[in-house]
């Protein structure tokens, strides 16, 4: 009986599928290193998964010799196209490898209170538009929110992205008008805005989320003109502004905040980075 003449093209096919399934764990832990060192860009996060697939497609093809230069160039493509989907799964994921990815503590922000629904357990932004002037660097760990004249103009409030307890308000000299709270429920974060207009809360306040709790502003030590500068720092803390300590707890919003049905994003920011609806 004759042999089915593709069996050889199948066989690489298969093999190429398999190294491409396995190996894009190696490509969606590589791209996490480079988010979780502060790059949240998203052409750059594409970038660098295009560099780590043909990196480690590159290698092991020079280490496999029965590897083409065409089978080569086809498990480089699928590994990234693999890395791509099976990221969006991990992130979702609640199994092992998921939880290798998000960790359990930014996890709790988002399952809040048993009697709470999922939806009310994630946090917001601090602004009902969202338009990023400055984005989170390891040199500057926090993001700068714009403004929009057509969606609030200059002074837009500010909202508290969570339910919170307000620790301390006040003026400095550097960051002009602020506010710091805690959140409460799920997630142990503090929260710190600053170069705010205008203050609408006090100290030892309870506030729910979504509540007006000042005005964007240009107080302060400030270059770019009226914008929210927003901090998040891991753990209820004290004021960490001017130490090292800071650098090491702040959290990127972007990583756990997300956009409610109420608020708008602007249209560079949204092709820019990644937002989380609600």
């Amino acid at each position: 009986m004759e042999n089915f003449r593709y069996i050889n093209e199948i066989k690489s096919l298969s093999e190429i599928l398999f190294l491409g399934m396995t190996m894009s764990v190696m490509v969606c832990f590589s791209t996490e290193k480079v988010k979780s060192s502060g790059i949240s860009d998203k052409r750059l996060c594409m970038a660098a998964s295009v560099m780590f697939s043909a990196f480690y497609g590159t290698l092991f093809c020079l280490c496999y010799e029965s590897l083409g230069v065409y089978e080569g160039i086809w498990l480089v493509i699928f590994l990234w196209m693999s890395s791509q989907g099976f990221y969006e799964y991990l992130k979702k994921s609640d199994g092992y490898f998921g939880k290798m990815f998000v960790s359990l503590e930014e996890r709790m922000i988002y399952a809040g209170a048993e009697t709470k629904t999922e939806e009310e357990g994630k946090m917001i932004f601090p602004v009902n538009y969202v338009g990023i002037s400055g984005a989170f660097t390891k040199t500057h760990p926090a993001v700068d929110f714009g403004y929009s004249l057509s969606h609030g103009g200059k002074n837009q409030p500010v909202i508290a992205p969570a339910d919170m307890k307000i620790i301390s308000v006040g003026e400095g000299k550097d960051i002009g008008k602020y506010i710091r709270a805690y959140s409460e429920g799920g997630g142990k974060y503090t929260f710190r805005f600053i170069h705010l207009s205008s203050i609408a809360v006090s100290k030892g306040q309870k506030v729910k989320k979504g509540e007006v709790i000042g005005k964007m502003g240009n107080t302060g030590t400030s270059s770019n003109g009226h914008h929210l500068h927003f901090d998040i720092w891991k753990g209820h803390t004290a004021d960490l502004s001017g130490t090292v300590e800071r650098y090491e707890c702040s959290v990127n919003p972007l990583d756990v905040c997300y956009l409610a049905e109420d608020q708008t994003v602007g249209e560079e920011t949204d092709k820019k980075y990644e937002i989380m609806r609600v």
